[in-house]
Parts: structure tokens; sequence; C-alpha cells
């Protein structure tokens, strides 16, 4: 999973809490403590309300369902919007002047 992420690097992520295999809290803590992937902004969806647990382990959001699909679309928007005005106004690093 995390190889996927790596290499598409996605604008955003909606991460449900209850899953198979890994959970949601083990799929975020690999996330944000990985440094290729941890400024993708994650959302957590589900039915649990933990938001306090979801935000200690570095969500950007977090959604208890039901919710309104407006409500998700909104949430998205607010959130790549904010990381794409960050990344304008970020100094260039060496590493980011680098050609590749």
């Amino acid at each position: 999973m995390m190889e996927v992420v790596q290499e598409m690097h996605p604008s955003a992520i909606t991460l449900d809490v209850m899953m198979p295999d890994l959970n949601g809290w083990q799929i975020l803590h690999l996330l944000k403590g990985n440094p290729a992937t941890a400024s993708i902004p994650v959302v957590m969806l589900t039915v649990l309300s933990e938001p306090t647990a979801g935000y200690v382990l570095g969500a950007d959001d977090y959604l208890v369902k039901p919710f309104k699909r407006d409500m998700l679309l909104n949430t998205l928007q607010r959130l790549i919007t904010s990381q794409q005005v960050g990344a304008i106004h970020r100094a260039p690093t060496p590493a980011s002047l680098r050609y590749r």
C-alpha cells in the first residue's frame, strides 16, 4: 500500500478506520511517519467518534459517518487548496532545486 501511495503521490487520502488487515489508525501512522508521504492530507472517515485520536496521529480532518457528500468534497477541496497555497509560499530548498 505504501509503495502505491509513494508512486502516485495523491493530492489527498481518505481513510476508513475500520478496515481488514491494517486499520486506518495504523495506515495513518505509517503515512505521517514517512517523509515521502507525510505532507499528503489525510481525512479519516468513520462511524467512530474519536477525532482526538485521529488528530494526534496526524489526520488533517475527521468526518463521522454518515456525512453528506458535499461535506467530504468541501473538506478535500479545502485541504488540497491550502496545501497548494502552502507549497507556493514555501521557499525552495537545495534538494528541490536539483535538476532531475
